[in-house]
């Protein structure tokens, strides 16, 4: 693989950095899935050190910093390390790849789970506001993050609020969560009539 890369730098000099790109890409997702297959034997040590690798080798490669953070908050038990990882890795997420719906779900998720709400609502909301040409799976993913977040700080009219203006009750989950805001805000006949109306 070192040879091949050399043997390119030097049949096209001028393509250098762009050659020296790839190759690092490449040895991210060797290392990444030697990292998932250390893992899978059971081999941890051996697990983490090759996903530290990865990252390492492509700080940009949202596979292997997707891997190491779940590796570091599920086996681990390093939540913030795993906050902090994909965090570093938000500014090389290209909108159309079906994987950042993934790493920004797993990393709201992990925000979540250390009540750093207001960072997913503000977070979410921005990504959708500064992103050009958003997947509409992609925003209503961010969307129900922020609304679910928005629950969870006791923002149940915001929460509704965001729900309705992006739809996102025709899912079940947007419609539950819906649901759970009103009732909680205090709208209970209109929950109990959001539900029936869903399940006649």
């Amino acid at each position: 693989l070192i040879r091949l890369t050399l043997a390119k730098v030097e049949d096209q000099p001028e393509k250098a950095a762009k050659i020296h790109q790839e190759h690092l890409n490449l040895l991210a997702e060797l290392f990444t899935r030697q990292a998932m297959a250390a893992q899978e034997a059971g081999q941890m040590a051996d697990a983490i050190r090759l996903a530290q690798v990865a990252v390492r080798c492509n700080p940009g490669n949202a596979k292997s910093k997707l891997f190491y953070a779940n590796f570091l908050h599920s086996i681990a038990g390093r939540t913030d390390d795993a906050i902090q990882t994909l965090q570093h890795g938000l500014e090389f997420l290209p909108a159309d790849d079906p994987l950042t719906k993934d790493y920004l779900e797993r990393y709201f998720q992990l925000l979540q789970a250390r009540e750093r709400d207001q960072e997913v609502i503000d977070g979410s909301l921005n990504y959708i506001r500064n992103t050009k040409n958003i997947p509409n799976y992609m925003r209503d993913s961010l969307s129900l993050s922020a609304a679910t977040s928005l629950y969870w700080t006791g923002k149940y009219p915001e929460a509704v609020n965001l729900i309705n203006a992006s739809s996102l009750d025709a899912t079940p989950n947007g419609l539950l969560l819906k649901a759970r805001a009103l009732f909680e805000g205090g709208k209970t006949q209109e929950s109990i009539n959001l539900l029936e109306a869903k399940t006649s």
